[in-house]
Parts: structure tokens; C-alpha cells; sequence
């Protein structure tokens, strides 16, 4: 890993003199479980690790719209009332403002998911 990654685990714009805006997240960063703000605080951003077996719980939240990729693996889906599906790899699903969600990891591998979130 690059010094960088693991502390401060982001860079920072040095060529605009009056705002410091990140320009670069690291793994370790967007690792924490919650979402980092990447454009002001309207657009956030956050990886998950859903563990073999495991499931992701995304509680309802009437203030965001969460778009979420599967970056590794295969995960069962079940977004309010819709019926369960299955994303695989580089697929997206949307979780509409005030909607909950559970990702769930059937398989023997690990699973990743990259996470937008849209605050309204």
C-alpha cells in the first residue's frame, strides 16, 4: 500500500488555494461501515464487506437514495416489499428514499458492495 492509504487514507486538492476538496479515497478510508462525503454533503459514498453467510441490513431512510454495486461476488436482494433477487458481479440496484434493504451473501466467498448515496 502507498503511505497515503493508511494515513490520512485521502488526498487533498493542493491547486485550489481557497478549498482543500479530497480528491482521492483509499480502501482502508471507504472501509469504515459508514458513508463518506465525496461531493459536499449531497453525494457520499461507502464499501461493505458482506461476509459469507452474512447479511447486509440498509435500514430505511426517508432522506436517502442508496444505488448500490456489487463490486466481488454474488448477493440475494430484498428491497421493502419487492421480491428477492440476485445481483451478480458489476450489477446495480436502486434502494428508493424511506425504503429498507437486506444483501445477503449465500456464498463461500466474500462479497463487496459500493454504495452511493443520494441525499435528498
Amino acid at each position: 500500500m502507498e503511505d497515503w492509504e493508511i494515513a490520512p487514507g485521502r488526498i487533498r486538492e493542493t491547486a485550489a488555494a481557497s478549498s482543500s476538496e479530497t480528491i482521492a479515497f483509499s480502501k482502508p478510508y471507504l472501509s469504515t461501515a459508514q458513508a463518506v462525503p465525496v461531493c459536499d454533503n449531497d453525494v457520499a459514498f461507502r464499501v461493505d464487506t458482506v461476509l459469507s453467510g452474512n447479511v447486509l441490513q440498509l435500514e430505511s431512510d426517508p432522506h436517502k437514495t442508496r444505488l448500490c454495486s456489487v463490486a466481488v461476488g454474488k448477493v440475494r436482494v430484498k428491497i421493502g416489499d419487492e421480491a428477492e433477487f440476485v445481483v451478480g458481479p458489476h450489477g446495480m440496484f436502486k434502494v428508493k428514499a424511506g425504503v429498507a434493504c437486506s444483501v445477503r451473501n449465500g456464498l463461500y466467498l466474500d462479497a463487496v458492495l459500493h454504495t452511493v448515496v443520494l441525499v435528498n
